[in-house]
């Protein structure tokens, strides 16, 4: 074998190799091309796999999200404001159109489905109505968000008062409140175990919450995208409260952040929590040399606590002890608490008319649950666990 390829293929086999890292590691994301790449961050100081790899499928889907919005941005053109254009997602959210199959006006759909868990749970055909994006959904019967209307929706502050009250009920269908409308912090609402558990059963659900991600970065609420992101990954990396989610924050969620410095800062605390580190795979192994290096961490800490390079505290065993001691107990409530109201929200579901939409959405999240095989993808996740289609 020729020296200079065998050179090569040890490299790559050792994490070494910038150019074949940038083009498996970086083709379907921008977040780290301004970071500039110095000698010591192509040395690895540990010996990456080769495998598993990143989720193509999502990488690509989050790509064409960012840079949709990117032309929407760069887009000044004022002249198509005066056409008359057909603005059914606008119209809906002014109160003048129904929303389809089902008939519902906005304000009706505040006044009546808040908290009504069964309904929101079981009916998909909302979704696509209350976080309008610049994508087909499976509610045929819904229409993309169109240049026009994002313009006029970032205008109207009625309007963006009314999709905040949409982000909120869905917030409380998730176990989720908001603490500030300012700054988008979220915290556990009371009700957390039960909506939790209701997360951990029904996956779909992650369709929707990158759909919401998407459309808060569109409509003129892009600082609310980082704080639910960040809480997902506490919930996920840190508590373990949300295991069947855990993928979908990791290949979906935190790529749906527009800000690119907010989401650096989610990747690099993603990347200190996550175990085992050899497998993480949401950044280029460039960015992690450089992680490691910035915290002096050789191979022989790469297995150590889940909060290592986040705090002083960290270091402490008995604070390990009790944030573990708080993740069996968290583990263990949810379980029970899927256990008690699974036989309720059976029965409650056969009294609510499912959409038809319902199960062709599931289907295609079971279908992305694993990488697209004629990419060449590797699922990064456990057999049960499940990542997603959009919705």
């Amino acid at each position: 074998m020729d020296k200079s390829c065998k050179a090569v293929r040890q490299n790559r086999a050792m994490g070494n190799s910038h150019n074949f890292f940038q083009d498996s590691d970086e083709e379907y994301d921008s977040t780290w091309d301004d970071e500039t790449d110095h000698e010591e961050t192509r040395e690895s100081p540990v010996q990456w796999p080769l495998s598993p790899k990143r989720n193509t499928y999502a990488a690509k889907d989050m790509q064409t999200f960012r840079h949709k919005c990117q032309k929407t941005e760069n887009n000044d053109r004022t002249d198509d404001m005066e056409n008359d254009e057909d603005l059914p997602n606008l119209k809906f959210y002014k109160n003048v159109m129904r929303f389809r199959p089902d008939g519902v006006y906005i304000e009706d759909f505040h006044n009546y489905w808040f908290g009504d868990y069964g309904r929101l749970e079981y009916v998909n055909s909302y979704i696509q109505w209350l976080f309008p994006i610049q994508e087909k959904g499976e509610n045929f019967d819904s229409r993309e968000l169109s240049l026009k209307e994002i313009k006029l929706f970032r205008r109207d502050e009625e309007v963006k008062k009314k999709l905040l009250t949409s982000y909120k009920i869905m917030l409380d269908f998730y176990g989720i409140e908001l603490v500030s409308e300012e700054t988008g912090k979220v915290k556990r609402a009371v009700n957390w175990k039960e909506r939790f558990a209701n997360l951990n059963r029904n996956t779909h659900n992650n369709l929707r919450i990158t759909r919401i991600l998407k459309c808060l970065g569109l409509l003129g609420f892009r600082h609310y995208q980082a704080p639910l992101v960040h809480f997902f990954l506490e919930e996920t990396l840190v508590e373990d409260t949300l295991p069947r989610v855990k993928h979908s924050v990791l290949d979906y969620f935190m790529f749906a952040v527009l800000d690119k410095s907010e989401r650096k800062k989610l990747i690099r605390f993603a990347f200190w929590n996550f175990e085992p580190k050899e497998k993480f795979v949401w950044c280029p192994r460039r960015i992690r040399n450089k992680f490691l290096k910035e915290k002096g961490t050789g191979s022989h800490k790469l297995h150590a606590g889940p909060n290592e390079g986040m705090s002083s505290d960290s270091n402490s065993q008995s604070n390990q002890n009790d944030l573990m001691n708080s993740r069996v107990q968290n583990k263990a409530e949810i379980k029970t608490d899927t256990n008690e109201d699974t036989s309720d929200e059976k029965s409650l579901s056969s009294k609510i008319r499912n959409d038809e939409n319902v199960s062709s959405e599931c289907q295609d999240s079971e279908k992305q649950a694993l990488p697209v095989s004629a990419a060449g993808n590797a699922n990064t996740s456990n057999a049960n666990e499940e990542t997603q289609t959009l919705s």
